[in-house]
């Protein structure tokens, strides 16, 4: 796989059934099915979004973790992330 500057773990499967049940396993998901994120599918995000994958984009106030760009891109469905200009005007990834 050619270097994407994602650091991101990724994970192997066979096909859209084999992701949902990997999701599954790991409770990586609420039970809904899901779409599996593709190294093109964030880089696109990040793209249309004009960020960079460590960009710190929102800070969980709990934990006070910080939400990076990436997070986000890895999170989204494709229809939201083709969506991302469109859905928060003059934004450079998403409405805050």
């Amino acid at each position: 796989m050619a270097a994407t500057g994602l650091v991101s773990n990724t994970h192997e499967v066979e096909d859209a059934f084999a992701a949902n049940e990997l999701f599954q396993s790991k409770g990586w998901t609420d039970g809904l099915p899901i779409v599996p994120p593709t190294a093109d599918g964030v880089r696109a995000f990040l793209d249309a979004g004009g960020v960079t994958p460590d960009d710190v984009v929102g800070v969980e106030p709990v934990r006070r973790r910080r939400i990076t760009a990436a997070t986000v891109a890895a999170r989204s469905t494709p229809w939201r992330r083709a969506s991302s200009r469109t859905a928060c005007p003059g934004s450079r990834l998403a409405c805050r």
